[in-house]
């Protein structure tokens, strides 16, 4: 008897745009839409958004980029400063939208230019479609002033589910999470992701831990035009085990001197079994009767790394993969163990 399950839904995968024409903003100003492009879903997908952002000629300059899906900013590129050299900065992100027509648009600011000046300027855009099964999403906000020396402030509290259920070989063991954060401060540009003074400070939180960001950038750059291009950029790679979980995401307000601020945080998360989040990860807790053959296949999503693929588990005291695992595969590209 045979048990197959197609993970990965190809035939659902499509390049919805692709381009590499240049635009941008070649005088100092606070957010201004650069681009806006409208898509149509035929049923619910995983969306997926890649830029690349900064300079195509060489000259001084301090600017950010954002993107928005349906007027919600989801990542920023924080600030990018190019002194002298031709810069990029690339940023993506994942969404789960619902059937029907939304708008994804992009914004820049340059907020200072040293001599000689150049424009900050948006020099790629991507967006295509795909799906998986067990997809656990949501995108949040939230908003609140706050004041100096009030200690952390909850802006965003959110709980959700990541389900098990049965596949072919096994039950669902863990999810891999994908958390991207757009943190500013309304016409202010200092907002740091950690604690640092002068700043308004953001953190995250998942079950009461502290977080750190794979990758994260504040938006501060200079003093100038303070009011231009606020919005700092935190992005997160996690593995959960299924069950119940909570994020909080948090500011402080550390500029002395400064009145109350309002802030404002937004959230999106995208955690599915079958994306593998970058590091050992069990998605699957293995039980099939003995005697059975089980064929795994492992393909990119959006990036090629080397992936390793391993039948077994961690023993309570390990000599390394040779004596944990009765089986190994590693490479790039599609990769099968059999």
């Amino acid at each position: 008897m045979l048990f197959v399950e197609q993970l990965r839904k190809i035939k659902d995968e499509k390049l919805l745009f692709d381009s590499d024409f240049v635009l941008g903003v070649a005088e100092n100003c606070d957010w201004t839409e650069i681009s806006s492009i409208s898509i149509s879903l035929s049923k619910a997908s995983l969306v997926y958004i890649y830029t690349e952002w900064g300079t195509v000629a060489e000259g001084g300059c301090y600017g950010n980029g954002r993107i928005l899906v349906d007027g919600n900013p989801l990542v920023s590129t924080g600030c990018v400063y190019t002194p002298s050299d031709i810069v990029t900065v690339k940023r993506r992100t994942f969404i789960y939208l619902g059937s029907g027509d939304h708008t994804i648009r992009f914004d820049a600011s340059r907020f200072a230019a040293p001599e000689p000046p150049t424009s900050f300027t948006l020099k790629r855009r991507i967006i295509s479609v795909l799906n998986f099964p067990d997809i656990v999403h949501f995108t949040d906000s939230g908003s609140q002033t706050i004041s100096y020396g009030s200690g952390w402030n909850t802006i965003i509290n959110k709980n959700f589910d990541l389900p098990t259920r049965k596949t072919p070989i096994g039950s669902i063991n863990q999810y891999g999470v994908l958390i991207f954060l757009y943190l500013s401060t309304q016409d202010l540009r200092k907002n740091a992701v950690g604690e640092q003074d002068d700043r308004i400070c953001w953190r995250i939180k998942i079950d009461g831990l502290q977080q750190s960001a794979e990758e994260s950038n504040n938006d501060y750059g200079t003093d100038q035009n303070l009011t231009y291009g606020e919005g700092a950029y935190a992005f997160l790679r996690k593995k959960l085990d299924a069950g119940s979980h909570n994020i909080k995401v948090e500011a402080k307000h550390n500029i002395s001197g400064e009145t109350s601020k309002t802030v404002e945080a937004y959230i999106t998360l995208v955690a599915c079994p079958w994306i593998i989040p970058g590091d050992d990860f069990i998605p699957v807790t293995l039980n099939f009767p003995p005697g059975s053959t089980l064929y795994v296949t492992t393909e990119p999503l959006h990036l090629n790394p080397t992936k390793k693929i391993k039948i077994g588990k961690t023993r309570f005291i390990s000599f390394g993969d040779s004596t944990d695992f009765y089986k190994t595969v590693e490479g790039t590209g599609i990769l099968n163990l059999d």
